[in-house]
């Protein structure tokens, strides 16, 4: 009996580790106790961030909605967006290219970093007849920055076209090839969307990345490639800021986001099982020991 329930204590401690490892969360925004409507102005300081979330461009707006998104992750844990969620759509009659809000990190990352982040598309129009989704450049992006305004800067998320619906490239246009998943956008659903961005110690830069598509818990070991992967100019400069940023919509395109994170491991960004979860698992070990030792 002794070595039985070893053996099982052994097991649990293993299996626990991941979820106890989850330490190394950089910053993260679920959208969590903020006040329906404008989006400037909320958030403040902590968590990651060094203060509130900036003004989305003038021809956007950016709200705080109640709007539910979930992605369960195959093997692992389930990302639920709780009761509100990030939504972002044209003003009424107007056009162009925006940020759609920016935030600042409490501290500048120099170092290998995780970031993943839930993205929808609402639309009448997606993947239809003539549809700018299927053939256009409508574009909705979580950009990596320097500062809280330039578009020169690593990005990644939704560009409507037939082959490069999902993507990660390197400032605006048309991502390079091996840098896209091809045409998979479905409207009215959940996504979510991790990129790797990695940086070679020797050269002190930023050097490439890389991108999921609806990643599995082991994604990171088994296409350690990604589904879309990009190389770029090494920039030095650390990173100080987030920001969404919409291209080409119409006035019919709403777009989501939700649970935002970063953090320095795959196990940051992509949950394994709940505790409580594990927790029954390892119960149910003891029961089947404690049922074996009774028949001894």
């Amino acid at each position: 009996m002794k070595t039985n329930l070893t053996v099982v204590f052994a097991v649990m401690a293993v299996i626990f580790a991941p979820s106890l490892g989850r330490a190394s969360t950089i910053a993260q925004e679920t959208f969590e106790g903020y006040t329906l409507g404008l989006l400037n102005g909320q958030g403040g300081a902590g968590g990651g961030w060094s203060g509130p979330w900036g003004a989305p461009g003038a021809a956007t707006r950016a709200d705080v909605v109640s709007a539910s998104m979930t992605y369960t992750v195959p093997g692992g844990g389930t990302f639920s967006g709780a009761a509100n969620a990030l939504e972002v759509q044209l003003l009424t009659g107007q056009t162009g290219n925006q940020i759609t809000g920016a935030r600042q990190l409490s501290s500048s990352l120099g170092e290998t970093f995780y970031v993943g982040y839930m993205a929808r598309v609402v639309t009448s129009t997606i993947n239809g007849t003539n549809s700018e989704w299927a053939g256009g450049n409508n574009t909705f992006t979580l950009h990596l920055g320097t500062n809280s305004s330039s578009t020169t800067t690593l990005n990644f998320g939704l560009r409507g076209g037939a082959v490069d619906e999902f993507m990660i490239r390197y400032a605006t246009g048309t991502p390079v090839a091996g840098s896209s998943t091809g045409g998979n956008l479905v409207n009215d659903t959940d996504y979510y969307l991790v990129a790797q961005v990695n940086w070679d110690s020797g050269l002190s830069a930023f050097t490439t990345a890389r991108m999921w598509l609806n990643p599995t818990v082991s994604d990171n070991v088994d296409t350690p490639l990604g589904d879309a992967a990009l190389d770029f100019a090494d920039f030095a400069n650390p990173i100080t800021h987030v920001f969404w940023r919409q291209a080409a919509l119409q006035n019919d395109d709403i777009l989501r986001a939700d649970n935002l994170i970063l953090g320095t491991s795959w196990a940051d960004v992509v949950p394994v099982p709940e505790p409580a979860s594990i927790a029954l698992l390892g119960l149910g070990a003891l029961a089947v020991v404690a049922s074996r030792r009774g028949r001894c």
